[in-house]
Formats: structure tokens, sequence, C-alpha cells
């Protein structure tokens, strides 16, 4: 849903953050489908409001991912992230 998605944007930008942590990219857990997921359309808008995106996914093996940063150890995703968004 799209003004689901602008409105996630708009209360990122509220907050004043600076980067924000995405916590795996597939619609369904395990499913290893990320390819339609909800988490990309939200790196695109983040990415184009100038707000870095940290990206923590255990499937992901490259160091980036669209230009983002891929973090492999968890605690150190959540040290780094000012905030952190997930599918449910």
């Amino acid at each position: 849903n799209h003004s689901r998605k602008l409105e996630i944007i708009r209360q990122v930008k509220d907050r004043g953050v600076n980067n924000v942590g995405i916590y795996c990219l597939e619609n369904k857990f395990q499913s290893g489908n990320y390819r339609h997921s909800v988490m990309i359309d939200l790196i695109d808008m983040l990415a184009d409001e100038e707000i870095d995106v940290l990206i923590y996914d255990e499937s992901l093996y490259e160091e980036t991912f669209k230009n983002c940063i891929v973090i492999k150890d968890f605690l150190q995703f959540k040290k780094d992230s000012e905030l952190i968004l997930t599918n449910r």
C-alpha cells in the first residue's frame, strides 16, 4: 500500500534520524523472496530523502545492496542504526 509507505517515510523524517536500519528484506520469513518486498520500496524512498540505510539480512552475502551497507553482525547493526524498520 503506497500510502502506508509514505506514512512510514514521513514518520522517519519527523524523527530526524540520519540512518535507518532495515531488518530482513523478504516478505515472508525464510521465503528467500525479496524481489517484490515492501522493504525494497522503502529503501528507495529513504534514499530519495537522502537518509542512509543499513541492512541486516542473513540471506544477503554481498557487502552492499542497492548502495546500502549490509551488516552481518546483528549487535553491530543494532548499535549503528538510529531507527530499525522491519516487515511484520
